[in-house]
């Protein structure tokens, strides 16, 4: 348990500090956080983590997919599948004032999508693997009312494709875009030391993917842009009595 000390002390100690200081500015930077740590400490960081389950159509990817099993259907054992879910973590940090927090996070969602292949002629299977990865980093705001709330983040978001070739990875899309996420928070749990807070949601991005890279891999032509959207309830586990 950390002791505390009184005010006059804590001004005593600073001023020390600051009058051995020969440079201007170092000065003003300590003195900036030393005289405002006390305030810093009427709000509350917790570390969050959670798992991110996504439902959605997923159609410009899936569509790809699509129309590669319909295209190949004479050497198509086992189509690709419709991208309809994807999930993955969400780790970061909140600090929280009243019924005000403002959170960064970083989450990863993918998925696997393959295809098996029979090529009658010479009576053999091949395979086709495709790894699809979206990540972000994130800001966003929240408020908490009791056991409900909402809030809004902003994210900076990778989606990423790559094809599998034996141990290797072919990379045919890493490019980032920017994205809004909505969602509420309901608390499940509260407790002296962790909370579980759910978090239905809806993230949706503002910015296209240009998907020509996988199509060209894919289907061997060139495919439209598009955009990313899908929806779900996040799992969070926050730390800290004022969770």
């Amino acid at each position: 348990m950390v002791e505390m000390i009184k005010c006059e002390d804590y001004l005593n100690l600073i001023l020390k500090i600051l009058i051995g200081m020969s440079n201007s500015l170092l000065r003003f930077v300590l003195a900036f956080f030393l005289f405002g740590m006390p305030l810093s400490l009427l709000a509350q960081i917790n570390i969050k983590v959670g798992y991110v389950p996504a439902l959605g159509t997923f159609e410009s990817i899936s569509n790809l997919f699509t129309e590669y099993n319909s295209t190949n259907s004479d050497i198509v054992e086992t189509p690709f599948n419709e991208l309809r879910f994807i999930h993955g973590i969400d780790v970061g940090l909140r600090y929280k004032f009243g019924v005000i927090g403002v959170e960064a996070d970083w989450s990863n969602l993918s998925r696997e999508r393959d295809v098996l292949l029979y090529f009658s002629q010479s009576d053999s299977f091949d395979s086709r693997l495709y790894k699809i990865g979206i990540s972000s980093i994130s800001i966003g705001l929240d408020s908490y009312f009791d056991r409900f709330g909402m809030g809004v983040g902003i994210h900076s978001q990778q989606l990423k494709i790559g094809r599998e070739i034996g141990s290797n990875n072919l990379n045919l899309i890493n490019e980032t875009n920017l994205a809004v996420d909505l969602h509420l928070n309901i608390t499940l749990q509260k407790g002296s030391k962790v909370s579980l807070i759910a978090k239905p949601y809806y993230r949706f991005s503002v910015e296209d993917f240009n998907l020509t890279p996988f199509s060209q891999d894919l289907l061997d032509k060139d495919a439209p842009s598009g955009g990313i959207a899908f929806y779900g309830i996040s799992l969070i586990f926050y730390n800290g009595k004022k969770s």
